[in-house]
């Protein structure tokens, strides 16, 4: 049996399990059945999914998920990067560093990658090795250039983020567990892991972060956010305060020039905030999982 975790990140930026399902190792769909499954089990698709370049992964989503955008993990691509340098380069560490900065970047465009890409693999005589002539290919497929349509709301790591969740659930299963073992344990770290998306739910109720500028919209957010995430966008109004450099936060730069003391609702997001998790999963307002609307069996997972 083959068991198929579906693993995202929660409001605070934290693992937490969608789902999973077994499938018969000789079953010849066992790699669209578990994407079926997920859209039966969550009711909709999702707008992009992030896996390794496993090639029956990516036809069995373009069958099932038509219509979600799939991307290839830069963590699990550029693990390997080391290992398929060549040795005929002399400074190797030199020519990782500029490479990492050409496909990590966010704030290219594809021509502007393109561009840099080739200037680079021209540079090191890299450009016909197979390699990195395979990532260049399928470059629509990892690189942020060709996202920046899509929020990605930090998920440019996941696969990273699935091996640690995968080592988590290792803490509560053996090798030889049989199947109903297996599943009383795993419900056991389902159990632990809600338990500290609670504690940091409890948190974000009492604690009260400190500010880093005295800028209005600062202090908006550190009621819309949970406090993990924050501290990300918090430390990105710090540097819009100081400085107008980055593009990246060039936004805040505006907001802080403009006067602007609060951040509408559509800028800000639903990704990270402190209470749409219920919503978001099971698809009830807070009022309604509040009085126990929707509580009947038909509308349970």
């Amino acid at each position: 049996m083959v068991f198929r975790p579906f693993t995202g990140k929660d409001n605070h930026g934290g693992p937490i399990a969608f789902g999973a399902g077994f499938v018969s190792s000789e079953n010849c769909d066992a790699f669209s059945w578990p994407f079926t499954l997920f859209v039966e089990c969550m009711g909709v698709a999702p707008r992009i999914i992030i896996t390794d370049q496993d090639w029956g992964m990516r036809l069995a989503i373009e069958k099932v998920l038509s219509g979600t955008r799939h991307r290839l993990c830069m963590w699990h691509i550029m693990s390997k990067l080391f290992e398929k340098i060549p040795k005929s380069i002399s400074d190797r560490e030199k020519f990782s560093k500029e490479f990492k900065a050409c496909v990590w970047s966010e704030l290219l465009d594809p021509d502007e990658f393109d561009i840099l890409w080739t200037g680079i693999v021209e540079k090191y005589g890299v450009k016909d090795h197979k390699w990195f002539k395979d990532m260049c290919a399928v470059r629509h497929m990892w690189i942020p250039a060709y996202f920046r349509d899509v929020p990605m709301g930090s998920l440019m790591r996941t696969t990273s983020f699935s091996e640690s969740e995968n080592n988590f659930f290792k803490r509560y299963s053996k090798p030889l567990f049989n199947f109903a073992d297996f599943t009383l344990q795993h419900n056991n770290g389902i159990d632990a892991q809600r338990n500290q998306t609670e504690r940091l739910d409890y948190y974000d109720s009492v604690i009260s972060p400190k500010y880093a500028t005295d800028l209005a919209f600062e202090k908006q957010l550190t009621s819309v956010y949970t406090d993990r995430m924050f501290r990300v966008v918090q430390e990105l109004i710090y540097e819009a305060d100081k400085s107008c450099r980055m593009i990246s936060i060039h936004l805040f730069f505006v907001l802080r020039n403009k006067d602007v003391n609060n951040i509408l609702e559509k800028y800000v997001g639903n990704r990270w905030l402190k209470s749409e998790l219920l919503k978001a999963v099971h698809g009830l307002t807070s009022d309604e999982s509040a009085s126990g609307k929707g509580s009947n069996e038909d509308d349970k997972l």
